[in-house]
């Protein structure tokens, strides 16, 4: 077994810390459950079991087409935060917009872009050596950063770099909003890395007519506090989603 790379640390390591700069990966290296980057042990950067205690999570899950990034939409439009703390998107699809960028030359906005068109989503493309753009995000998540770092990997670079974005104060009231939760690895991650109870994680599975994961590697998270069967209107939506998230919020 590896020793931990922390200096001064005889412990054997059993994780892999991923260092990230600007939402890519840099590197990784071997550490000890006590120097692991979750929860507890990220003590050489000051930070003490509890300092995360102020964070809630809200995840939107579901097929392509379900209507996650509206449930986000919504959420920020209608729930009541003000003098409560601090809110903040939390987008895996952003760090695989970064990372696709800059594997093709290409910038951040146009890969995005193109994405969000449905006209172009699908379409192979000569900047992306004949993938569409969804192949080339698909490929970039599970042909080299799960490969590389594990199954949390995209997890583990977009939360490393909120944080340092955000700056948190201990026990600050924080909410993280997800408009992308398709991996039950990825959300482990997160609680664990912040060390959140499952009181603090509230998962939204959406569900739509024609709307599912073949052809997607995605999956259902377990235990969504909210199964939402989305048929209807951005308004009925709005209201399915908004009060029990604000709840949720004032308990």
């Amino acid at each position: 077994m590896a020793r931990c790379s922390e200096k001064g640390c005889k412990n054997g390591a059993t994780e892999r810390r991923v260092i990230s700069k600007a939402g890519e990966c840099v590197k990784s290296r071997p550490v000890c459950k006590n120097h692991f980057l979750g929860g507890i042990g990220k003590q050489d950067l000051g930070v003490t079991k509890g300092f995360y205690d102020g964070f809630r999570i809200v995840i939107a899950n579901g097929p392509p087409g379900a209507g996650k990034d509206t449930t986000i939409e919504e959420l920020c439009e209608g729930l009541s935060f003000k003098g409560k703390g601090r809110a903040f998107i939390l987008s895996y699809k952003r760090t695989l917009y970064k990372a696709v960028a800059k594997r093709w030359g290409l910038v951040v906005e146009y890969v995005q872009g193109l994405n969000e068109d449905r006209g172009t989503k699908e379409v192979p493309m000569e900047c992306f050596g004949g993938l569409s753009v969804r192949e080339a995000l698909i490929s970039e998540s599970e042909d080299h950063i799960k490969a590389q770092y594990g199954e949390d990997g995209v997890a583990r670079i977009t939360i490393d770099e909120l944080l340092e974005e955000i700056n948190p104060e201990p026990h600050e009231t924080i909410l993280l909003l997800n408009p992308d939760g398709g991996f039950n690895a990825e959300a482990d991650y997160i609680k664990e890395r912040l060390g959140l109870t499952d009181e603090q994680l509230f998962v939204i599975r959406l569900l739509r007519k024609n709307c599912s994961f073949q052809n997607d590697s995605r999956e259902f998270l377990r235990n969504p506090r909210l199964i939402i069967h989305n048929e209807h209107s951005k308004e009925w939506l709005s209201e399915q989603v908004v009060k029990p998230v604000q709840k949720w919020l004032d308990e």
